[in-house]
């Protein structure tokens, strides 16, 4: 921009140059410079009048020369000045819209820097639901000798807020491999439950039978007893996605009053994003 008006100076500073010079060849032909705006054949009489030198009928009417460039003059400062203004608008809208984009990304960043303490907040606030303890009981069965067995699943809720509509699954299988295949699709039971858990708070009730026969099995070698199960639940916060926690755990007989020690499995055990499958309840 600056060259732009260095350039209409220089141009104007030339312009100014010779119209003086017009100006004063006028005055030299013996004409008022006021009186430039006069016809062709007026101005000839002035100079006849003025002056009989056979050398004037042959120089030309410097007093048109001049008006002639005056009216060029101001027409080339009025063109180079709304060039000028075309340049100076555009850069003016070229910086609104720099500033616009600026006054966009900031916003977006506040609405960003929103969004995470959000998640943060809800992360920090939201129930959290983990296995606390697995523990077991005999179940007696008359005068059976082998009595079942009732395995008890403790879910925790370590969260700040109370659960909702959390549902829970537990089932079992004796199997001959040390390990259940990587293909294994931990099928679910027949026996869902729900519960509600406050912050802190622990199950209850949550139970599976196994029968006796199996744990004899285990008991004597031959296979193993693996038990699985997830809770599924949701939080207070809006949109916001449906929690699940996995667990999976080898049971293995004792001779104590612990009946059956557990063992947690490579495979099934995880909470969220960490499990095998997407929660398959709704809140």
């Amino acid at each position: 921009m600056l060259l732009l008006f260095g350039m209409l100076v220089d141009s104007k500073k030339s312009n100014e140059y010779q119209s003086a010079y017009y100006q004063q060849k006028c005055t030299e032909q013996g004409l008022n410079p006021a009186q430039k705006t006069l016809s062709s054949d007026a101005a000839d009489e002035q100079i006849i009048a003025s002056g009989n030198d056979s050398d004037r009928e042959n120089e030309p009417n410097w007093c048109d020369l001049a008006a002639q460039q005056s009216v060029a003059e101001d027409a080339t400062i009025a063109s180079r000045t709304g060039i000028m203004g075309i340049v100076i608008s555009a850069i003016g809208l070229t910086m609104l819209y720099l500033t616009l984009a600026e006054t966009r990304n900031a916003t977006t960043a506040v609405v960003r820097s929103n969004e995470s303490f959000i998640l943060a907040s809800n992360a920090q606030l939201r129930p959290y639901v983990f296995i606390n303890d697995i523990g077991c009981e005999v179940e007696p069965r008359g005068d059976l000798t082998e009595h079942d067995i009732r395995v008890f699943v403790t879910w925790k809720n370590c969260g700040q807020t109370p659960t909702v509509r959390a549902m829970w699954d537990l089932n079992f299988r004796h199997d001959t491999s040390d390990s259940l295949p990587q293909d294994f699709t931990y099928p679910q039971s027949n026996d869902r439950g729900s519960v509600v858990l406050g912050p802190g708070q622990e199950s209850r009730d949550v139970s599976i039978v196994i029968p006796g026969s199996k744990v004899e099995l285990a008991r004597s070698g031959y296979g193993r007893i693996f038990l699985w199960g997830w809770v599924e639940y949701s939080d207070n916060f809006p949109n916001t996605l449906r929690h699940r926690t996995e667990m999976c755990v080898i049971l293995e007989p004792t001779d104590d009053d612990r009946i059956c020690l557990p063992h947690t499995c490579d495979h099934h055990n995880g909470a969220d994003e960490e499990c095998l499958k997407k929660p398959i309840t709704k809140a």
